[in-house]
């Protein structure tokens, strides 16, 4: 008896000392790593120039289009294509540039579609602009329309604080006829015959605080042949 007393204490001893061991805590939970948020892409470019259906008489143009907005601020840059088949299957022209405007030298006698992607500084791609078409007029002997008036000032979108302000564009005739031009001015998008039949490329209108405003150029040259600008806005504050 005194034996089976002994062993049954030591067996007891051991299990509470077993039992007594310090508990160990749980490992601590890690906070989740937060992913970087998702770049956006730009906003698509608006065209500007050269209008929809342009009939050119130049063998060089300028191509226009409004600046994109990076939903980060990011610095944006543009892929201009051109194509003289609808489907873009080859292009004629492609290029990746900063600003929103090129000079470009075309061939006569041809039909152009052109498109404009925003690309921010990581790669986001935007939508296309919309597709525009154009066509360049062939070699010929008789009259070349004018070129297609493009704005000087006040700068499409623009803020004018003043209370009255010049209007200035410039257009050329290939043929070197001599020009005038009828403006269109107004609080509409698409404004009423405001002057007609000027000589100089410079008009001064007087302007209402809070206003947003309108204009267009047609160029005419003296044996009937016009071309008409795109409508360009400003405000007045």
């Amino acid at each position: 008896m005194k034996i089976n007393f002994s062993f049954s204490y030591i067996f007891i001893s051991l299990l509470i000392m077993a039992c007594s061991g310090e508990k160990i805590d749980d490992p601590v939970e890690k906070e989740p790593i937060k992913e970087k948020p998702a770049n956006k892409a730009p906003s698509a470019p608006k065209l500007l120039l050269p209008v929809a259906n342009l009939a050119c008489s130049f063998s060089t143009l300028n191509f226009e289009w409004e600046t994109s907005t990076d939903p980060e601020g990011k610095e944006v840059s543009y892929k201009l294509e051109i194509s003289e088949s609808e489907d873009f299957k080859e292009l004629f022209d492609q290029r990746q540039i900063n600003h929103t405007s090129v000079s470009l030298s075309l061939e006569k006698g041809s039909t152009y579609y052109w498109k404009v992607q925003a690309i921010d500084q990581e790669g986001a791609r935007s939508d296309y602009s919309e597709i525009r078409s154009f066509f360049t007029e062939p070699s010929l002997t008789y009259n070349s329309i004018p070129q297609n008036p493009n704005s000087e000032t006040p700068s499409n979108n623009s803020t004018v604080d003043q209370s009255s302000v010049l209007l200035e564009w410039s257009s050329k005739d290939e043929d070197g006829d001599s020009l005038k031009f009828d403006i269109y001015f107004g609080t509409t998008e698409e404004p009423p015959l405001y002057e007609q039949d000027l000589v100089e490329t410079s008009f001064e209108v007087n302007l209402n605080n809070g206003t947003t405003y309108f204009w267009q150029v047609v160029a005419k040259d003296d044996k009937g042949a016009r071309a008409i600008g795109p409508i360009w806005t400003f405000s007045s504050p």
